[in-house]
């Protein structure tokens, strides 16, 4: 039979079968990830069951359209929270960008993990409206009253504030102004003005995870949590330090990911060494065959973006 050279076209089925194929392989890495927190038979499903689950709209990108090993990327991360993901406790979500999944942080999420510290008892985010009665104290008592306008039309969102009930009796919060949550939208997220960005279906939720995000800087003391708010500051996996353990799981199922490590957040992703006069080779036009049994191409992360072509 002669041959093209051209890819085959993957197929949802093919794709769904590779992904549950690596789910099945990546269980173990899950319960040591996961600990005590993670079942990952269970794990596996519910990942399955979000993959399978047919897009809100016409064109979006599902988790069956990014690359395996950023699933399962994305699925170890979550596991070494302790957390799962696409469940209704709204923890965290697999958010395909490109053909690349990545872990985002729902606030419920971070809520769960702040809750780790036995020294917390309680945690609430709440939206101020400019009707309510709002009277924040500060020195010398920390106080807050909130008083919600009960009409059908309190008002604009004003506000957003996340506040934490101590063991000891002792309360902190912190409160943002919309201004100030929109600023940090528009400083961090990349893709806040797409259609699908949660910040235009789900913008309540971003703005208590917002504010959520800040109070935790001062409340976060396990080290998960301290890794969840590493991950939900850069959208971008290509962008973040790869957790050793993490890094060590990835090298079992993707030998690429072995000699190409994602780099640290602080320094830039190598560029390819192709002339400026000329327009660098993807790793397909580069003859990257998804193994790399050949010369690997100049993307040193294409282990993360290039999946195996279907044999």
């Amino acid at each position: 039979m002669k041959t093209t050279g051209k890819p085959e076209v993957t197929t949802l089925q093919d794709s769904s079968q590779r992904l549950a194929n690596a789910l099945k392989k990546a269980q173990p890495a899950f319960q040591a990830l996961g600990r005590q927190y993670i079942d990952p038979e269970r794990f596996a499903r519910i990942i399955m069951a979000a993959a399978r689950r047919p897009p809100k709209r016409e064109g979006q990108k599902t988790i069956l359209d990014c690359t395996t090993a950023s699933v399962i990327l994305a699925c170890m991360e979550a596991a070494s929270l302790g957390l799962e993901p696409e469940t209704p406790q709204s923890h965290c979500y697999l958010i395909p960008y490109g053909n690349v999944c990545t872990l985002q942080m729902g606030y419920p999420g971070l809520e769960a993990l702040a809750l780790r510290d036995k020294t917390i008892k309680r945690i609430e985010t709440r939206l101020r409206y400019a009707k309510d009665v709002f009277e924040p104290q500060y020195a010398p008592v920390v106080s807050l009253k909130h008083i919600p306008c009960l009409d059908d039309a309190p008002g604009d969102v004003v506000g957003v504030y996340a506040i934490s009930h101590f063991a000891d009796g002792d309360i902190d919060f912190e409160y943002m102004t919309i201004a100030q949550v929109n600023a940090i939208r528009d400083r961090r997220s990349k893709g806040a003005n797409y259609d699908s960005s949660p910040w235009k279906t789900d913008e309540d939720e971003m703005r208590r995870k917002t504010v959520l995000k800040r109070a935790c800087k001062r409340w976060g003391k396990s080290k998960e949590l301290k890794k969840a708010l590493e991950i939900d500051n850069h959208e971008d996996p290509k962008e973040r330090t790869l957790d050793p353990e993490i890094s060590d799981f990835m090298a079992e199922l993707s030998p690429p990911a072995r000699t190409m490590t994602l780099p640290p957040a602080s320094s830039p992703a190598p560029q390819s060494e192709a002339p400026k006069s000329a327009p660098a080779e993807s790793h397909r036009e580069a003859k990257c065959d998804g193994v790399h049994s050949n010369p690997p191409c100049s993307d040193p992360h294409c282990w993360l973006t290039c999946d195996p072509e279907p044999r």
